[in-house]
Order: structure tokens, then C-alpha cells, then sequence
């Protein structure tokens, strides 16, 4: 089955695109990483993705059940967070549980 690349399919000019290039996720991540050990237990979502889409949830004004909504329909919110066209998004319970994990203090470190 041929998949199209998601790239193709954002605007070249997507604000998404823009904050990509402007903030370096994986270094803002670097310190937050520690919290999740992705080699261990079952396959999971990678945490910078998440990070993202937690960054995504605050832009948008979304709940947890409406970014898991957001991000399986809208392609330009995959592409942000990391996700290909056709993998399967986080649900609303790992939005809180990766919240309840970095906790406001953390990030403020």
C-alpha cells in the first residue's frame, strides 16, 4: 500500500511548520525525557510527540477528548506532533497521564 508522505500534504507557509523551525523540541524535551523510559514495557508514543501535542491542546484551547479528536482528523496537527498520515493517535487518557507526569513545576525548571 503506497502512503503519501504527510509532509506533502501541509502548506509550506503552516504556522505549525513556522513553530517547528522557531523552537527546537527535542532540546526543550531533553530534561522532561528522564520521566519515560521508552524502551521498556509495550510500544508506545514517542514523548517529544506528546509534548507536542500538550503544546498543541494549549494553542487550540482543547480538552483532552477534543485534541484526541484533533489530531486523528486533522493532518496538519499529525505532521506538528510527529505522527504519519495513517498511525494511530494517542487517546484522552494519555494527554492527562503525560501531564500528571511533567507537572507545571518540572517545566518551570
Amino acid at each position: 500500500m503506497f502512503e503519501t508522505p504527510i509532509d506533502d500534504l501541509v502548506c509550506k507557509d503552516h504556522p505549525y511548520r513556522k513553530l517547528l523551525r522557531i523552537v527546537n523540541f527535542e532540546r526543550l524535551c531533553a530534561s522532561l525525557k528522564v520521566l519515560f523510559c521508552e524502551n521498556k514495557g509495550r510500544k508506545g508514543y514517542h514523548f517529544e510527540s506528546g509534548f507536542k501535542a500538550l503544546v498543541l491542546q494549549w494553542m487550540e484551547n482543547l480538552s483532552d477528548r477534543e485534541l484526541e479528536r484533533f489530531l486523528r482528523e486533522n493532518v496538519s496537527e499529525k505532521f506538528f506532533c510527529g505522527f504519519s498520515l495513517l498511525e494511530n493517535t494517542p487517546d484522552h487518557t494519555y494527554f492527562s497521564h503525560l501531564r500528571s507526569k511533567i507537572r507545571t513545576k518540572r517545566l518551570a525548571e
